[in-house]
């Protein structure tokens, strides 16, 4: 019995440096890299907003000059579903952004 528990604390011990390192390794940011083709992971509370002309990465909900974190030629959301003028992605948690010559493909992640 025992030895049950012993190994049962191994496993968790083991399994839970696995995921540590995991997340380590998706390179969750708190800035947005300034690239043209990249994929990366941004904390929240974050939103990607499209406009008329362009999409910008937002900190927080709103678009305001002081919360601009990049700028994409334009934006889609889940699915490949490019986003309309004047909507926006909210993401509370994290969101995943992949850059392809300058357009924004996002998804939230978690919760």
């Amino acid at each position: 019995m025992d030895l049950y528990i012993v190994s049962a604390a191994v496993s968790l011990a083991v399994a839970a440096m696995m995921v540590g390192a995991f997340l380590m390794h998706l390179g969750v940011q708190s800035s947005a890299p300034s690239c043209s083709d990249c994929v990366f992971y941004i904390r929240g509370p974050v939103a990607l907003v499209q406009t008329d002309g362009s999409a910008y990465l937002v900190r927080g909900p709103a678009l305001a000059n002081s919360s601009v974190l990049a700028q994409y030629a334009w934006a889609y959301g889940p699915g490949g579903r490019p986003l309309s003028p004047g909507e926006e992605l909210p993401c509370p948690y994290l969101m995943r952004v992949e850059v392809v010559d300058g357009v924004a493909y996002a998804e939230c992640v978690g919760r």
